[in-house]
């Protein structure tokens, strides 16, 4: 057991030094749970890798609402209204912002 408590804190080790807090906080959690043993391979990868994806999509999602000059959070995405009189600074704003509108809502309906 010593030997898989060394390789669980290395991996977590290199995990945070890639900046992959997530991913090693979801790693530890799932080793530590009774159910491990049981896991198979691909549902301890998904789990993961979805920690990491969540948090980098919603700050991914943030900073394109604060660059559009929009308040907001993915819950209130359609409270954002458009305006006329709106300036998007910089001008990439329209396209990026529908693009992660279409891949948020397409994640929200594969849960």
């Amino acid at each position: 057991m010593s030997k898989n408590n060394d390789l669980l804190y290395a991996i977590e080790d290199q995990l945070e030094v890639l900046k992959l807090k997530h991913m090693s906080e979801a790693l530890d959690e799932m080793f530590r749970s009774k159910d491990f043993i049981d896991m198979d391979k691909m549902t301890v990868i998904a789990r993961m890798v979805e920690a990491e994806y969540d948090d980098k999509s919603f700050k991914l999602l943030d900073r394109h609402l604060k660059d559009a000059h929009l308040k907001g959070a993915p819950q209130e995405l359609e409270l954002c209204v458009d305006s006329k009189d709106r300036e998007y600074l910089p001008l990439y704003i329209p396209l990026a912002m529908s693009a992660v509108h279409g891949h948020f809502e397409q994640a929200c309906r594969s849960l």
